[in-house]
């Protein structure tokens, strides 16, 4: 049996609603995100600690957990180096496409942008390209 919810605690879970509202809602969910040090930075982190709930935005059941959005999911990688096949920066790829996985968003599109520190003159154009790329992606998803 659970303990009553403190007055403290409920403001907090009403907090977190405010982020989970809209990401029930939505269709489309982009994630652009640089990899820090081959994962997702604390900000990004700390947002998939908060949205991650079971019962609002995944469940637990006999046949393993279920994710309850209903969105598609395009995911923006930012790296500073060249990419490679075996490069670490992927896992976070793999982290984020299994992240939205638990939680029912099916992962659409993964676009990386790479090598945006070995020329900075052509960081601009990199990124740009890569945000062009990713929304492409999303337009052409049905619905």
């Amino acid at each position: 049996m659970h303990r009553p919810l403190t007055e403290d605690e409920r403001h907090d879970l009403a907090a977190l609603d405010l982020l989970l509202d809209p990401l029930l809602r939505c269709d489309l969910l982009v994630i652009a995100s640089p990899v820090w040090n081959f994962g997702a930075p604390w900000r990004l982190k700390q947002w998939i600690d908060c949205v991650a709930q079971p019962g609002k935005t995944f469940r637990y059941s006999m046949e393993g957990s279920r994710g309850l959005l209903s969105c598609r999911a395009v995911l923006l990688a930012t790296l500073g180096g060249a990419r490679s096949p075996d490069d670490a920066n992927t896992l976070f790829l793999e982290q984020m496409g299994a992240t939205m996985s638990l939680l029912g968003a099916e992962t659409a599109a993964q676009v990386v942008a790479d090598s945006l520190d070995v020329d900075p003159s052509k960081t601009e154009s990199l990124m740009l390209a890569s945000c062009a790329e990713a929304k492409r992606a999303g337009a052409a998803l049905p619905g």
